[in-house]
C-alpha cells in the first residue's frame, strides 16, 4: 500500500522542500512552553503516540502537541513554527479515514478541541458562529431549542468537530437532500501559514463579492490555513419524518426506484443501501433477523410520504420511535460487523468513499463483486445511494502479506475504474494521504501556486493534497497485542470513544480508550491505564464491540501498583476497609447483628465511614417499612476498589472472608445501598469464588416496598445513574419508578441518562490516582444537571454522592437519604 519510513526526507515535501532540522540541537518545545504555558504544550510518548494515529491505516509521530484556546494563540503558534521551519498539523477529533491529520513530517500537532465555544446563534438570520472544536452533536443539540439544524450528518457526528468537517467537506446520510458542509459555510476566520488572520465571507445568507475565498479553504485539510472561526448557515428542523425499509433484488431496481422518487418531485432526507455482504456480516455476528437481498432504508418528510405511497409497496414503515430504532439497527451495526468478520481481521479504509453518477451504481457494484472475487478480499458495501456515494468497506488479516498485496491491487484497480466512469474517489472523507495520487497534474500545480500564497514556507500539514512517496502504515508494521488482548485488532481508531468522561474534561487524546488500544499494541505509556473510571461508557459507543474494560484490567494487573493502592489492599485485609479505620455505626442505632436466616443489610465502607448518613437513613427506612433485617458485626469490605485497580490476588483473599461471613448467617437476601458493593457482590464474587448469593441493590428492593409519598421540597431534582448500577447491571427503571410515587416532585432528566449517563468520576481508582481529574468529571456532571435546571442531584451510590459534593458542596443527596426524609 505504502512504504515504511515516514522520517525520510521525502516525507517533508509538500509544495517545496522543507529543510530537515537538527533535532538534537533544538529545544523548541521548551521555548514553546514559555510562549504558551506548560498546560498547553505536551511532549513524550504518553502524549505523542496517541496523536500518531487517526481512523486511517497511516501513522506518523509528532514531537509535541499544543492546545490553543484562542485565535491569538493560533497566530503565535504559527509564527513560532514558521520562524523555525517546524511543521504544524491541525487536528480536530482524529476521525479521518484518509490520514488527513497524520503528521508525516513530525513537528507539532495543533489540537483545536479546546476551541469549542458556540459563540452565537441568530435564529432570525439562520446563522451560528462557532469555533472549530465544537462537536457537531453538541451544536445540533443546542439548535433543537430553536427548531433549527446544521444539516451535514457524518457517521461520526457524536464526536466530529466543525473544523474537521469543513476541512474535509464532510456530508453524511442527509447529503442527498441537503448536500455537503460546503453548502452551509457562509464565512471563515483563518490563520494562514504566514501567521496572518484572514476573514472571508460574511454572516449574510447571500454574498457575491467577487472571488469566493471562503470555499477555497473548505475541503483543503488545513494546508492553506487553520480555521479558527466559522459562520454557519442553519435550516429549520423538519419535525415529521417517516422511516421505512424494504429489500430489493438488484441495483437496477434501486436505481429505477430512485428515479421514480425524483420523477414525483420528492427528494428524500436519506436513501441508505446495504449490500448482501454487509447484511451477511450483520446477520452472522449480531444474530439479527435479516432477509436475503439488498436492503434500502428510506427517510422522507410526512408530506412527501403521502405523495409516493404508491411506490412503497413492500416497505415496512415505522409507526413510532421504537420501531424506527429497530429499522435503523441493521445500518448502525454494519461497520463493527466488518471488523468482526473473522478472527484477526480488521476493517481497512482504503476504497471506502467513492461516488459515481446514480445511473452508474449498478455498474459500480458489479465491479466491486468482480474485484472481491478476483483478489479474495471481503467487502461490505453500503452508503448514501441517493447521491451516488458508496462506502466499499474492506476487511483483511493485516498480518497476511498476500492479502495485503491483493488489497493494494484491489485499491488501485477499483479507483481507476471509478474515475473511468465519471466518478470521484472521495465523496465526503477528503483526500488525506491515500487519494492525492488521483489529482490531475493541473490540480497539483494550482494547489502548489496557492500554497505559496498562503503558506510560503510549507509548514502547514505537509504531505496532504500531494503525493508523499514514503509514509508508514499499520499494514507495514502490524500491532503486537499480548495474549488475551487479541480482539483489540478489531479497533479501527474511529474515535467514537472520545465520549469518555476523562477525555471530555482533559480534551487530550492521550486519555481516550483509543489511546489505550494504541498503547497495548503499538507502544506507548502504561500510565494511561490508571486513567479509567471503569464506567463502561466507551463500550456503549464502541463500533466494534471491544471489551475495553478487559483491556484496562489486563494492564492494571500487569503494571506497577501505585503505593496508595497497595495500602488500600493491606488495610482491607487487616481493617476490613480501604481507609484503615475502625468501621462502626453510630451507637444510637440499635441493630441486631449476625442474626441468621434474615435479610442482611450490607452497608459498605463509604456508607459507614465517609457518608454515614446513608447507612443511618437505610436503617431508618427499613425500620419505618417494618422490614426485618440484620447486619454483620464485623462487615468485610467488598473490595471493589481492588478489583477495579487490578489487585485481583488481594481481592480473592478478601472474597473468601465475604463468603465465610455470608455463609455463617445464611441470609435469604442481601441488600446493599452502595452501587459498587452491588456490582462486586452480584457479579465479581461469583466469578472469584464460584459462590452466588441473592443480592439486590436497595432501589431494587424498595421499588415494590415504598409507598406513595409527598414532597415538600420546592426544588427541581434530577437523577444520576451510577455506572456500577446502570451500565454494569442495567438497573435503570426501578429508581425512576420510585420517584413516580412521590407527589409534588419536580423531577427532570439530564440529557445524558440511563445507558449513556455521564460518569461522576469517582470510580476505577481515578479519585485516588488523580483527584483533580476526578473532581473535574464531577463538575462536568453537575454542569449537565444545571443545564436542565436541576438544583439537586439524587443518586443511589455513596461514591457518586461523595464525589459530586466534592465538585460542589451540597449538590448531591443519596437516594435513600432523600426517601427517608420524605417517608413520615
Amino acid at each position: 500500500m505504502c512504504v515504511k519510513s515516514h522520517q525520510s526526507q521525502k516525507a517533508y515535501l509538500l509544495i517545496q522542500q522543507l529543510p530537515l532540522r537538527e533535532m538534537a540541537n533544538l529545544n523548541f518545545i521548551e521555548m514553546l512552553e514559555k510562549e504558551l504555558g506548560r498546560d498547553r504544550v505536551y511532549e513524550g510518548v504518553k502524549y505523542t503516540k496517541p496523536y500518531s494515529f487517526d481512523a486511517s491505516i497511516f501513522t506518523g509521530s509528532p514531537e509535541a502537541i499544543v492546545f490553543p484556546e484562542s485565535t491569538d494563540e493560533v497566530v503565535r503558534i504559527i509564527k513560532f513554527a514558521r520562524n523555525r521551519k517546524i511543521p504544524v498539523t491541525p487536528r480536530g477529533a482524529g476521525t479521518s479515514v484518509t490520514g488527513a491529520v497524520i503528521p508525516v513530517a513530525g513537528g507539532i500537532i495543533m489540537d483545536l478541541s479546546r476551541m469549542d465555544k458556540i459563540i452565537s446563534v441568530d435564529p432570525t438570520s439562520l446563522v451560528a458562529v462557532v469555533e472549530p472544536g465544537v462537536v457537531l452533536e453538541d451544536l445540533n443539540s443546542l439548535l433543537k431549542d430553536y427548531n433549527l439544524l446544521f444539516p451535514p450528518d457524518p457517521g461520526s457526528s457524536s464526536v466530529c468537530t466543525i473544523g474537521g468537517m469543513i476541512s474535509t467537506n464532510a456530508s453524511g446520510m442527509r447529503g442527498v437532500r441537503y448536500g455537503t458542509t460546503r453548502n452551509y459555510i457562509l464565512g471563515l476566520e483563518v490563520v494562514t501559514g504566514k501567521g496572518e488572520i484572514i476573514q472571508t465571507g460574511s454572516m449574510a445568507l447571500k454574498n457575491s463579492e467577487g472571488l469566493d475565498l471562503t470555499h477555497l479553504f473548505v475541503g483543503t485539510e488545513g494546508v492553506f490555513g487553520v480555521i479558527t472561526k466559522a459562520y454557519l448557515r442553519l435550516l429549520p428542523r423538519e419535525m415529521d419524518i417517516v422511516t421505512a425499509t424494504s429489500y430489493f433484488n438488484s441495483y437496477e431496481e434501486i436505481a429505477d426506484f430512485i428515479t421514480a422518487l425524483y420523477g414525483e418531485g420528492v427528494l428524500p432526507h436519506i436513501i441508505e443501501v446495504m449490500d448482501p455482504g454487509f447484511l451477511k456480516a450483520v446477520r452472522d455476528i449480531f444474530n439479527l433477523q435479516i432477509e436475503e437481498g439488498i436492503l434500502v432504508l428510506l427517510e422522507l418528510s410526512d408530506g412527501d410520504f403521502e405523495k409516493i405511497k404508491d411506490h412503497l409497496d413492500g416497505f415496512i414503515v415505522a409507526k413510532n420511535e421504537r420501531e424506527r430504532d429497530e429499522l435503523w439497527k441493521i445500518r448502525r451495526f454494519g461497520y463493527p460487523a466488518v471488523s468482526n468478520i473473522a478472527r484477526g481481521y480488521r476493517a481497512v479504509p482504503v476504497v471506502e468513499d467513492v461516488a459515481v453518477p446514480i445511473s452508474k451504481i449498478p455498474q459500480l457494484m458489479d465491479k466491486v463483486k468482480e474485484l472481491s472475487d478476483k483478489y479474495g478480499i471481503f467487502n461490505a458495501s453500503f452508503g448514501h445511494f441517493g447521491d451516488g456515494n458508496v462506502h466499499v468497506t474492506t476487511s483483511i488479516d493485516i498480518h497476511n502479506s498476500d492479502m495485503k498485496n491483493n488489497m493494494k491491487k484491489f485499491y488501485e484497480e477499483f479507483h481507476e475504474f471509478v474515475r473511468a466512469i465519471g466518478g470521484t474517489v472521495s465523496a465526503e472523507h477528503g483526500m488525506g494521504l491515500i487519494r492525492a495520487r488521483y489529482f490531475k497534474k493541473e490540480q497539483i500545480e494550482t494547489i502548489k501556486a496557492l500554497k505559496k500564497v498562503f503558506d510560503p514556507d510549507g509548514i502547514l500539514n505537509p504531505g496532504k493534497m500531494d503525493i508523499p512517496d514514503e509514509v508508514e502504515t499499520i499494514l507495514d508494521s502490524p500491532p503486537d497485542f499480548p495474549d488475551g488482548l487479541g480482539e483489540l485488532i478489531k479497533c479501527t481508531f474511529c474515535g467514537f470513544c472520545r465520549k469518555c468522561p476523562i477525555y471530555v474534561v482533559t480534551k487530550n487524546e492521550a486519555y481516550t480508550p483509543r489511546a489505550k488500544v494504541i498503547a497495548s499494541g503499538y507502544g506507548g505509556s502504561r500510565d494511561i491505564f490508571h486513567y479509567c473510571s471503569t464506567c463502561k461508557l466507551c463500550e456503549k459507543v464502541c463500533l466494534t464491540g471491544i471489551d475495553i474494560g478487559n483491556m484496562v484490567h489486563y494492564w492494571r494487573k500487569n503494571i506497577m501498583f501505585p503505593e496508595k493502592f497497595t495500602r488500600f489492599g493491606e488495610n482491607i485485609l487487616v481493617k476490613n476497609n480501604p481507609f484503615g479505620e475502625e468501621k462502626r455505626l453510630d451507637d444510637a442505632f440499635e441493630v441486631i447483628k449476625n442474626r441468621k436466616n434474615t435479610l442482611l443489610y450490607f452497608a459498605g465502607c463509604m456508607a459507614t465511614l465517609r457518608e454515614k448518613e446513608i447507612a443511618k437513613a437505610t436503617i431508618s427506612l427499613l425500620k419505618k417499612l417494618g422490614i426485618d433485617f440484620t447486619m454483620l458485626e464485623n462487615e468485610p469490605c467488598c473490595a471493589s476498589i481492588l478489583l477495579r485497580v487490578g489487585m485481583d490476588d488481594v481481592a480473592e483473599k478478601n472474597a473468601r472472608k465475604l463468603v465465610e461471613a455470608f455463609e455463617n448467617i445464611n441470609p435469604p437476601l442481601i441488600v446493599t445501598s452502595c452501587a459498587g458493593c452491588y456490582k462486586t457482590l452480584s457479579q465479581d464474587l461469583p466469578a472469584l469464588t464460584g459462590r452466588e448469593f441473592n443480592i439486590k441493590h436497595i432501589v431494587q428492593f424498595l421499588a415494590s416496598e415504598i409507598p406513595e409519598m409527598e414532597s415538600d421540597d420546592n426544588i427541581r431534582i434530577t437523577y444520576h445513574d451510577p455506572c456500577h448500577l446502570g451500565r454494569h447491571a442495567e438497573i435503570y427503571e426501578e429508581p425512576r419508578e420510585i420517584l413516580k410515587k412521590i407527589q409534588n416532585i419536580d423531577f427532570v432528566e439530564m440529557e445524558r441518562n440511563r445507558e449513556y449517563s455521564f460518569c461522576c468520576g469517582a470510580g476505577g481508582g481515578v479519585r485516588a490516582y488523580d483527584p483533580k481529574v476526578s473532581t473535574a468529571i464531577a463538575r462536568e456532571r453537575i454542569k449537565q444537571a444545571r443545564e436542565v435546571g436541576a438544583e439537586k442531584i439524587i443518586t443511589p451510590c455513596p461514591f457518586c454522592v461523595n464525589n459530586l459534593n466534592t465538585g460542589e458542596e451540597g449538590v448531591a443527596e443519596d437516594f435513600v437519604v432523600f426517601l427517608d426524609r420524605l417517608l413520615k
